[in-house]
Parts: structure tokens; C-alpha cells; sequence
């Protein structure tokens, strides 16, 4: 594909570049569309989206869509290319990647990298809920205890105890872990203004 001229802006403010496509057509098409590596026509695309279809029939579902978001991410989006992070080269191929990971257990998961200093591939990624995801951020603060290592939302669960008294107990006023997961909340009954 070859970019021939800056044509504007579309109502969006989104630029817009008049581009040459391998089979000769020439197209506008927005920028966006073009950092993301999608540098086919529309009948090219076709034809090349109905080869990948023909090869494993699952370009509409949940798993392919999040096989492509998580590709996309790495070519587009600022972080991951600063960060280097990048998918394995088995996993360009949405064959292997499903043969790896099989189907999206359910529309509330996603892939998510277990270190997320290090790039996508079979060892380093699961399904997991965005519940699961958020407690694997680098901002967590976790606590170890009894040989784990948890964050202060999974203590709070296991304990049945609220986040922030947790919290308070092990980091604002320097609690034994044990003492700060076993020891009764203590409750103040609302005063009564009269």
C-alpha cells in the first residue's frame, strides 16, 4: 500500500489520507485505520478476512474479537509499543492462539498477561475476569501471610473484612497481619442527636 496525499479532515477531526492499495484501487481512508495496519481495500480485506474465515470459521466470535483487540493493542496504542509489549510470533495466527488459550469462557473475560512487564504468549497469559485483572496491577499493595501473597482485596474477601479496615490496620497504624485479619470490627452505633 502506498500513501499518496493528506486529503483532510472528516467531521470527526479524524485525518483522512487518499491511499493506494497492492491491487492498484486507489481509496481514502482514515489514519487510525492506517497505524492500525489495516492497509487493504475494502474487496482485498474481503478477500483476505474470507481466507481466515475459510481456515477456522470464527472471524465473528468472542474469542477472534478478543484475539484481534489484543493484537491491535501491541501495533496502536501508546503504552504497549513504549513498553515493548508485543504478542509471540506463534500467536499472529489465530489458529494457534485459540489451540493455546481455547474458547472465551464468558463475555466478562479477557486475556490478561500474569506478568504484565512481559509480552503475550501461552505461558504468561490466562482468562480472566475483570475483577481478577484488577487485583493483578502494579499498584495493588499486597500483603504476605501464612506463605501467600495476596492483595488487600483478596485478604478482605477471605476474612470477611472491610477493604479499608484492612488496609488501615496493616499500613496506617502498623497491625500484626495476623491480629489486622482476625480481630473483630468494631462497630460504633450512630449517635443520637435529640
Amino acid at each position: 500500500m502506498e500513501i499518496l496525499r493528506y486529503v483532510g479532515k472528516n467531521k470527526n477531526y479524524i485525518k483522512l489520507y487518499e491511499v493506494k492499495c497492492e491491487c492498484g484501487k486507489i481509496y481514502v481512508t482514515r489514519y487510525d485505520t492506517l497505524k492500525r495496519g489495516l492497509n487493504k481495500c475494502r474487496p482485498c480485506s474481503a478477500r483476505q478476512n474470507g481466507k481466515e474465515s475459510a481456515k477456522h470459521n470464527m472471524s465473528y466470535s468472542d474469542t477472534y474479537k478478543t484475539w484481534q483487540s489484543m493484537t491491535d493493542r501491541c501495533k496502536t496504542h501508546q503504552y504497549y509499543i513504549s513498553s515493548g509489549i508485543q504478542v509471540c510470533e506463534k500467536w499472529k495466527d489465530f489458529t494457534n492462539f485459540y489451540n493455546d488459550m481455547g474458547k472465551r469462557p464468558s463475555k466478562q473475560h479477557t486475556i490478561d498477561r500474569i506478568d504484565n512487564s512481559k509480552n503475550y504468549y501461552p505461558q504468561n497469559c490466562r482468562w480472566a475476569t475483570w475483577k481478577e485483572q484488577n487485583r493483578n496491577v502494579k499498584s495493588n499493595r499486597c500483603i504476605e501471610y501464612i506463605g501467600m501473597k495476596k492483595t488487600i482485596a483478596e485478604w478482605a474477601e477471605i476474612y470477611k473484612k472491610p477493604y479499608h479496615v484492612i488496609r488501615d490496620r496493616v499500613f496506617k497504624w502498623g497491625w500484626d497481619v495476623h491480629k489486622a485479619f482476625t480481630q473483630p470490627v468494631a462497630y460504633r452505633r450512630p449517635r443520637n442527636h435529640q
